[in-house]
């Protein structure tokens, strides 16, 4: 590809990519979330995939500005160091937390002297954020982070000795556990919520917690996101947009991923007819826009039930967000409505109200 002019063309199972190079040289290269130098860093750290060159196709656009040979050196020192994090025990539900308690600034500094050079206030916020033991997906729903971002951060603070990684927790404990058996009764409140047919919480049940989640809204102005989404099966051979219900095992083997991803106190719930929610407190809209890449990724990785996998999932997720997309509930519940419809009739599987057309 020395001399070469063309498109190099990436598909993963779960990302596409394309490189343009003109004699050699590459000139725009884009990934689901990257552009340019990053788009190309981010290639290097694919596991799998197939790709295609399709020489002589040229494009105006120009995003790349360094050298090939510098971004993908940087590409596998940041592979390295995901290796090295994956090898100390990361995945989303490994718990972070604090080696090292309360350094003053000059002690950070110090400390992280040993490690790579980067932005250190970049590092001293993450640092800081997990003062309270959080979980990795915690951490990233509250400061949303590319991988090429986050890989890098995380190296440093575990490499100087700031954090340690824990396995995750076995069970998480409940708030009213101190209740012993009388934690029942209040529970079995919660099954009038619930729809028998299905074991989630109703529409109706969604507005009558959704207007208690507005008045703290106009309380406090805490953001308040909702994550509208479609979640259906394509049978072979049916019309283009044509869906019908996940039967009840697959359904349930979703609502069962989706309480993993998904905090205690965000609610999962039906939507309009056929489509469900998710009802996020205090949550900004990048914030629920990564959880629904989480659940996304969680719904597709494996079956939800034999012959119900990735293939033949029909997935489309609209995000709205007040103060951002709207001013009351009836316009929030219509931006996410909106939202999720552009996703289904669109390229991108997620879709933002206030930009309908951009993935996260």
């Amino acid at each position: 590809m020395q001399q070469l002019t063309g498109k190099l063309e990436c598909v993963s199972d779960t990302a596409v990519a394309h490189v343009y190079f003109e004699n050699g040289i590459p000139k725009d290269a884009q990934t689901s979330t990257n552009r340019g130098d990053e788009a190309i860093k981010e290639l290097v750290l694919w596991r799998k995939g197939n790709y295609l060159f399709k020489q002589g196709l040229r494009t105006e656009m120009s995003s790349v500005e360094r050298s090939l040979q510098t971004v993908l050196l940087e590409g596998v020192a940041l592979l390295d160091q995901l290796k090295h994090l994956e090898k100390a025990g990361l995945v989303y539900e490994s718990i972070l937390v604090q080696k090292q308690k309360n350094l003053g600034e000059p002690e950070l500094k110090l400390m992280l002297s040993k490690g790579h050079p980067l932005d250190f206030q970049t590092q001293k916020v993450i640092y800081d954020a997990l003062s309270h033991k959080k979980t990795f997906t915690d951490l990233l729903r509250d400061h949303p982070m590319e991988q090429t971002q986050w890989a890098p951060i995380l190296f440093n603070l575990l490499y100087c000795g700031l954090i340690e990684i824990k396995a995750p927790a076995a069970t998480r404990g409940g708030a009213l556990d101190f209740l012993g058996e009388g934690k029942q009764i209040i529970q079995n409140l919660g099954h009038h919520f619930v729809r028998p047919d299905t074991g989630i919480v109703s529409f109706e049940a969604l507005l009558y917690f959704l207007e208690y989640e507005y008045y703290r809204y106009e309380a406090y102005n805490w953001p308040l996101s909702i994550i509208a989404f479609e979640m259906s099966l394509r049978r072979p051979g049916s019309a283009i947009g044509e869906t019908e219900p996940l039967p009840i095992q697959a359904l349930s083997s979703a609502a069962m991923r989706i309480g993993l991803v998904k905090r205690p106190l965000d609610l999962l719930t039906h939507f309009q007819v056929n489509e469900f929610a998710i009802l996020m407190p205090n949550t900004k809209a990048s914030q629920a826009a990564f959880v629904a890449n989480r659940i996304l990724d969680a719904l597709t990785v494996t079956p939800l039930s034999p012959g119900i996998d990735r293939a033949n999932i029909s997935l489309s997720f609209g995000i709205a967000n007040l103060p951002s997309d709207g001013e009351d509930i009836e316009s929030l519940l219509q931006a996410a409505e909106q939202a999720r419809l552009e996703a289904r009739e669109g390229t991108f599987p997620i879709v933002l109200a206030r930009t309908q057309t951009t993935r996260i």
